[in-house]
């Protein structure tokens, strides 16, 4: 057994001695010194597989129409920054979630005009709730509440069925 390991160490030292060497011969080809050396590695990996992802979608969920767009870091649901047709006019929303739990809402309120500010710790115990200078009404947590989950179930449903058989 001995001599099975003697002869692939050798090898495999030969093996990275002959790429740090062509490394430095590179280096000294174009000019460099080997301080100047450039330390990128030789091998860049794939991708992670929890990088970010996402696509935009429309729904009229609630009897809202919007437009929004779910972003996943691996299976998870992270984010979701929604667009809301009120009359004429589109009004911004962008959620923030930590495994199934509403972490942060900041945006438009779903009737009214102003920005709503709402925080949440994760036993969905209220951080912050504003609503402009002034505090933000129960009906207006609770209609964000209920508007995250429905964005949040819609945007899992797509993805199960985007990811469906990959």
């Amino acid at each position: 057994m001995n001599a099975t390991r003697r002869e692939w160490v050798p090898l495999l030292l030969s093996f990275t001695a002959c790429m740090s060497m062509a490394a430095c011969d590179a280096a000294k080809e174009s000019g460099m010194s080997r301080s100047e050396a450039p330390t990128a590695p030789l091998v860049v990996a794939p991708p992670a597989a929890d990088a970010e992802k996402s696509w935009q979608l429309t729904t009229n969920a609630g009897g809202i129409t919007s437009r929004y767009t779910p972003r996943f870091r691996g299976e998870s649901l992270v984010r979701i920054e929604e667009q809301r047709e009120r009359g004429a006019e589109s009004v911004p929303g962008s959620y923030t979630f930590q495994g199934a739990r509403l972490m942060r809402y900041e945006g438009a309120p779903l009737a009214g005009a102003g920005t709503l500010l709402l925080e949440f710790d994760l036993q969905g115990k209220v951080l912050t709730a504003r609503h402009d200078d002034a505090a933000a009404t129960q009906e207006q947590i609770s209609a964000i509440r209920t508007r995250a989950q429905l964005l949040r179930n819609h945007a899992l449903a797509q993805q199960v069925s985007r990811t469906h058989g990959k």
